[in-house]
């Protein structure tokens, strides 16, 4: 009897499992989360979830997924199509080198202009470059005309240590940045 009564236990309990199985979505337990919907984006999130994350590369789109937010764990989700983000320069961005770097004396600069798309623009005729040490203060602010895009800064009078160059048209559009090591 009392083996009768321990496997009929069994198989109800495995029935049990065995249906609850079937019946099981993805769920979230999460802290907090929310949703946003835009013209072209759908943005969900969820806070305090389990790390579960992919990424993968088709073509020069990438897709990254974490948590619950894995398309084909439900339904619906492997039919949407993948968010593609793309860099793209904004209107007066520059491209910045520096060199020698680090640098004991004169700290040499070419800077060059782009547009939206990858191609050279004409540079900005004023631009103010300004140098900030590790605490935010500015060490160095100097008016520079980038007409040949060369430039040189001289460092000789400051200490050792790391910098922050940012170079900003006469706006005060912020449009390069470089970090810079006086030895």
């Amino acid at each position: 009897m009392r083996a009768l009564l321990l496997t009929l236990t069994a198989l109800a309990l495995g029935a049990g499992a065995a249906r609850a199985q079937t019946q099981l979505t993805p769920r979230t337990f999460a802290s907090g989360g929310g949703r946003g919907v835009g013209a072209t984006v759908v943005l969900t999130y969820t806070l305090g979830q389990p790390c579960a994350a992919s990424l993968a590369n088709v073509g020069a789109t990438f897709r990254l997924t974490q948590g619950f937010q894995q398309p084909g764990l439900t339904g619906g989700a492997s039919a949407r199509p993948a968010l593609a983000v793309h860099a793209t320069h904004a209107p007066g961005a520059l491209t910045l080198d520096a060199w020698p770097n680090p640098t004991a004396d004169y700290l040499h600069l070419m800077v060059r202009a782009m547009n939206g798309t990858p191609g050279l623009q004409a540079l900005p005729e004023a631009l103010t470059a300004t140098l900030t040490d590790a605490l935010g203060r500015a060490v160095l602010t100097q008016a520079v005309r980038p007409a040949s895009g060369l430039l040189a800064l001289d460092l000789r009078g400051l200490p050792t240590g790391a910098y922050l160059l940012q170079l900003a048209d006469a706006t005060g559009h912020r449009c390069a940045t470089a970090r810079v090591v006086r030895q």
